[in-house]
């Protein structure tokens, strides 16, 4: 699909299956929420030409979408936050981001690893071609689980990233109230062409072939992308975390709640473990989110409806009974608000796709690009004559 959009504002609420945006008008910060297991976005940059590309890849079936527009120079994307970890990764030229109140600057070889709930936005004033990595909690915990070793005796035992401290050690539950950011800064950028990008380049192809068992190929490339993260010959590594003001800590503590009870909380249990009255803690969310705390209290609900939709066999009526809807009617009304389609259309129909007479799938372009002597991501992502 190739959609052309003549400002940045005009991003979509949704982007095919993969993202779904909350708040898309607030400046202060924008919610994302991903849908897939894990999503990758190849970001071209060149404001000469006067547009962004993207090129969005992920394990759900027909989920890629190029998006394209034309902006004013140094237009950047709105404050955002999101509901997973996001990895950014330089291929080529500088970018610029502020994470918070502060400005970053990335060149090639740089990689920049995001917790949850950490405001922040990028700059496309310059040229550049970047990797965004979105992975969702239940994913990230299978990357942990998977990446072991054995001793000597045969027991197993779980390897130590420096990128698992987003995890309490003993349950292996996410602590996404730690406001953490990582920054690698190659050493030998020599290295970062030999032994990182080729490791990239390998998930990227494993999501578009899709070929028997490339998820189990996929949590391995993982694991070996992240203990080249940590070898100290090739990345120097920073670790930067945020404080918390009061009103941040309330709104992070309750999404956490809202997220660990998928929405399932009263108003009343809400404030005896946040200590705050409800009115309150309405304020702050609507602060953070733009939204009251009731409708920020659906997001978790709807998703949570989602995934039984798509996961199981539990009838529409029972999922209605299930999440304390008053009725089907209002359920629906909700739910197609949200996601763009009803219930039934979700479990019917998992997978939408719409293509424009002129699409070229990435199948083809990556048999293309595969075939020329020198492969690149900026071949992949234009339209190659058939």
């Amino acid at each position: 699909m190739k959609i052309n959009y003549r400002n940045i504002a005009e991003f979509p609420k949704k982007i095919g299956e993969n993202l779904v945006y909350h708040n898309k008008n607030s400046s202060f910060n924008q919610i994302l929420e991903i849908l897939p297991p894990y999503l990758i976005t190849f970001e071209n940059s060149i404001p000469k030409n006067e547009y962004v590309q993207f090129l969005n890849i992920t394990p759900i079936k027909s989920s890629e979408i190029i998006l394209e527009y034309k902006f004013l120079n140094g237009i950047k994307i709105p404050m955002h936050s999101h509901n997973m970890i996001e990895i950014i990764f330089i291929l080529s030229g500088n970018m610029k981001q502020y994470i918070e109140d502060k400005e970053y600057n990335y060149s090639i070889g740089d990689c920049c690893i995001i917790n949850k709930n950490i405001r922040h936005q990028e700059h496309f004033s310059t040229d550049f071609c970047a990797l965004f990595i979105d992975i969702s909690e239940d994913f990230y915990y299978k990357i942990i689980k998977n990446d072991c070793s054995f001793k000597s005796n045969r027991s197993k035992y779980l390897n130590k990233r420096k990128i698992y401290k987003l995890i309490e050690k003993d349950n292996l539950k996410t602590d996404w109230s730690k406001r953490i950011f990582f920054y690698y800064k190659p050493i030998n950028k020599e290295d970062i062409k030999i032994k990182v990008i080729p490791i990239l380049d390998s998930i990227m192809l494993e999501t578009i072939k899709k070929e028997p068992g490339y998820l189990m190929v996929v949590l391995g490339l993982f694991t070996r992308f992240f203990s080249l993260l940590d070898n100290e010959d090739i990345y120097k590594f920073e670790q930067y975390e945020l404080n918390l003001s009061s009103h941040e800590k309330i709104f992070s503590e309750v999404s956490h709640l809202l997220e660990s009870t998928k929405g399932k909380i009263s108003r009343k249990e809400l404030e005896e473990k946040i200590n705050y009255n409800s009115e309150y803690i309405n304020r702050v969310v609507k602060k953070f989110s733009g939204m009251t705390l009731l409708n920020y209290t659906k997001i978790f609900i709807l998703a949570e409806a989602r995934y039984l939709l798509e996961n199981t066999d539990i009838n529409i009526l029972e999922i209605v009974e299930k999440l304390g809807f008053k009725n089907r009617n209002y359920f629906n009304k909700v739910f197609k608000d949200k996601y763009g389609i009803s219930p039934s259309e979700m479990r019917t129909s998992k997978c939408m796709n719409e293509t424009s007479e002129d699409y070229v799938s990435l199948e083809y372009r990556y048999e293309v690009a595969l075939n020329e002597s020198n492969f690149s991501w900026e071949k992949l992502i234009k339209y190659p004559d058939k």
